[in-house]
């Protein structure tokens, strides 16, 4: 019986981050249990940080181990991928079991699986600009951000006055394009993004965010909204 590369590696890497020194609580006595763990008190609340947005802790002095730890399992798979020439063997084997753990088997439908390959538009960060002076620290963001994840294109919402003329924020969108364009040396695509907010505000509604925390989200949702459109438009085309 031949052996699934991608299930193997991701129980590898699985069986590396249940090892590592962290811990999750739900509650006070969790958080103690999980502190003993680590060699802690309780009490020493200062040695210890949260992390994953919450919920999960360790030590301070383990998060640049946790950070190389998810970087190099990221590197594995990118490589695994860009090593498959023909698409046959660890691509494969990697749709194959994606494709088991949602539910294609009776729905028919791969968008979950798609999703969890990275295949659809993901929301990643929202960088947000304080005020107008921040500028340069918006772009610093953006710029490490483009690094990071090999960004070879970028797509900017353009706002649109429903009747299809440009107002004075897509005047002002225009002139960040062309910012950016220079900043990066990349290709800054302009895609309208008209309804995506109310979009995205009926997506969060629906998914049963509360009121008082869609507003952190939905910039996060609609940016989301407006590559997965323009995704859309311009599929990939096959070699």
């Amino acid at each position: 019986m031949s052996t699934n590369q991608y299930q193997e590696m991701r129980n590898r890497q699985q069986a590396e981050v249940n090892a590592f020194p962290m811990f999750f609580a739900f509650n006070k006595q969790q958080f103690a249990e999980g502190m003993r763990k680590l060699g802690l008190s309780p009490s020493d609340t200062r040695q210890v940080c949260s992390i994953f947005g919450g919920g999960y802790s360790c030590r301070k002095s383990d998060v640049a181990n946790l950070n190389e730890m998810f970087t190099r399992h990221r590197k594995e798979l990118e490589d695994a991928i860009a090593g498959d020439k023909t698409g046959q063997g660890f691509i494969c084997d990697m749709f194959l079991q994606e494709l088991r753990n949602h539910e294609y088997s009776y729905t028919g439908d791969v968008q979950e699986t798609l999703d969890a390959l990275g295949i659809t538009a993901q929301g990643v960060e929202t960088v947000t600009r304080k005020s107008n002076k921040k500028l340069r620290q918006t772009l610093a963001r953006i710029e490490a951000l483009i690094e990071e994840y090999e960004v070879s294109k970028v797509v900017l919402g353009l706002p649109k006055n429903m009747n299809n003329t440009l107002g004075e924020r897509a005047e002002e969108t225009k002139e960040f394009q062309a910012m950016l364009q220079r900043r990066t040396g990349l290709e800054v695509v302009l895609w309208d993004e008209r309804l995506t907010t109310m979009e995205s505000e009926r997506i969060l509604q629906e998914g049963g965010v509360r009121r008082e925390n869609r507003k952190e989200r939905i910039d996060w949702m609609a940016a989301t909204l407006i590559l997965q459109s323009y995704m859309d438009a311009h599929p990939i085309p096959e070699k």
